[in-house]
């Protein structure tokens, strides 16, 4: 049983054993008091992350059918490496390299591409 040091109010330390109930129970409520605040910030995050990609895609064009629209354009072949890398690192070169390697679609012309029915 592992024991864990835990500091009361009242500066008195006490020695508690935590079993897997007392701290789930002590997540939970964590969770639940700040539940609002923990997905304003995840949502915050993911937009500033989304909006590196979208900066990137900005003033571009699909290069097969010259589709603008930045809610249609992605990067060929590794669209979702990049958009997953991009939010899963803080350092942008390794996705910088990635964009460099990938033309911009559209997503129609996306997926003619991944069945071979347009070429490269």
């Amino acid at each position: 049983m592992s024991y864990s040091t835990i500091f009361i109010k009242n500066n008195i330390l006490k020695t508690t054993p935590l079993y897997p109930e007392v701290i789930n129970n002590t997540m939970n409520k964590h969770y639940d008091k700040y539940k609002e605040t923990i997905k304003k910030v995840a949502r915050r995050h993911r937009l500033l992350k989304d909006k590196w990609i979208a900066d990137h895609l900005v003033g571009n064009s699909c290069s097969h059918c010259g589709e603008s629209e930045l809610i249609c354009l992605q990067f060929y072949p590794d669209d979702r490496k990049i958009r997953a890398e991009s939010k899963r690192s803080e350092d942008k070169t390794e996705v910088l390299k990635y964009i460099s390697n990938n033309e911009i679609v559209c997503r129609n012309c996306f997926q003619k591409l991944d069945s071979n029915i347009i070429g490269d």
